[in-house]
């Protein structure tokens, strides 16, 4: 595995031979090591883990209040992530795993990483796929975004699952997840979008690496 820097934030890579899949993995921190590498063979495709983002900023849509109550206002900085992403994490990274040419790419994340997740994937055409781990579709105003927004036609897969445990979490805001979620899912999937929508065992985003490879599975074992 590499790793480096590309600007402020921690990215590291495990290259596969096998194709030209890469899935871009927006981590709270970085993931185990062992776990990248044995993706990175069983499913054939690179992985690039992206970490050292400002988490409650740079994920977020637009500005919102901040939760639970008390917390700062999230600030809304996806737009300017987004730009990052495109234009300077996927060459980089890219050009660091020597690829080239046609490149098939995922995009997955985890909470807030995996409503940026969603939203990214329907505002362009740079990721085939889309993961969202427990994404906080809570977040003032989503469900209303994505229901008033045009969703482009799409021709890789939405993998979206959370945790059982999550529409009963004592914070307020957060017990919306569930009905959330469910909004998330139908407007995909009445936009003519393959959505696989799992319900997990646990809280929210844990246990992790098993949710991780229960999205490795579907999209690229079919499973």
């Amino acid at each position: 595995m590499k790793s480096g820097k590309i600007g402020a934030l921690d990215c590291a890579y495990v290259k596969s031979d096998d194709s030209a899949n890469v899935c871009y993995i927006l981590s709270f921190a970085p993931l185990d090591d062992r776990w990248v590498s044995m993706a990175a063979e069983c499913y054939g495709c690179s992985i690039v883990v992206v970490a050292g983002m400002d988490w409650d900023n740079d994920l977020t849509p637009w500005r919102a209040p901040g939760v639970p109550d008390g917390c700062k206002p999230f600030a809304g900085n996806a737009g300017q992530f987004l730009s990052k992403i495109r234009h300077e994490v996927i060459s980089e990274a890219e050009r660091s795993l020597g690829l080239s040419g046609i490149v098939e790419r995922t995009l997955a994340g985890v909470s807030l990483s995996g409503l940026f997740a969603i939203w990214a994937w329907i505002q362009c055409d740079t990721f085939k796929n889309v993961v969202s781990i427990s994404g906080s579709f809570w977040y003032e105003n989503f469900t209303k975004w994505i229901s008033d927004t045009a969703i482009p036609k799409k021709t890789g897969l939405a993998y979206i699952s959370l945790g059982r445990k999550e529409p009963y979490s004592p914070v307020k805001a957060f017990r919306t997840v569930g009905d959330a979620t469910t909004t998330v899912v139908d407007m995909l999937k009445r936009s003519g979008i393959q959505v696989v929508f799992n319900w997990e065992p646990g809280t929210h985003y844990a246990p992790l690496y098993p949710r991780l490879t229960n999205a490795m599975d579907a999209i690229f074992l079919g499973k």
